[in-house]
């Protein structure tokens, strides 16, 4: 069964929030780039390839007691996907909370750019690509 992009993209984010990296690795591509809007959270501004997204991976999932990605809706823009994203870190004494952009960009069908994004700039693009 082939999935459509955006259904990929929510694949790809129900992995990483259910720490199931090969279902997270299946969907993206060998040769995938990603950079992460929260980069400060990380030890890393751009991570590339398989290896670089393990290391985003569990750099992520470290971050707390529970992570989550959880996509409140996608939309297309030009050739590209846009997940928009609630995150949610928590943490024995505190709860990290945000809405994050990713734009992601496919090649066969997996997925081969990740981008954060801020929300707002994020819709605006989708609204300019029409």
């Amino acid at each position: 069964m082939v999935r459509s992009r955006a259904d990929t993209v929510r694949a790809l984010f129900a992995a990483w929030t259910d720490g199931d990296l090969p279902a997270m690795l299946e969907v993206l591509h060998p040769e995938v780039v990603a950079q992460p809007l929260l980069g400060l959270l990380y030890s890393f501004t751009e991570a590339r390839g398989h290896d670089g997204m393990r290391q985003w991976f569990e750099e992520s999932h470290a971050l707390g007691e529970r992570f989550q990605l959880i996509v409140e809706e996608t939309r297309t823009a030009d050739d590209a996907v846009v997940a928009f994203l609630h995150v949610v870190v928590d943490e024995a004494d505190r709860t990290y909370d945000a809405r994050v952009a990713m734009v992601c960009e496919f090649r066969d069908g997996r997925i081969v750019s990740l981008r954060g994004r801020d929300v707002e700039e994020a819709v605006e693009d989708v609204e300019a690509a029409g």
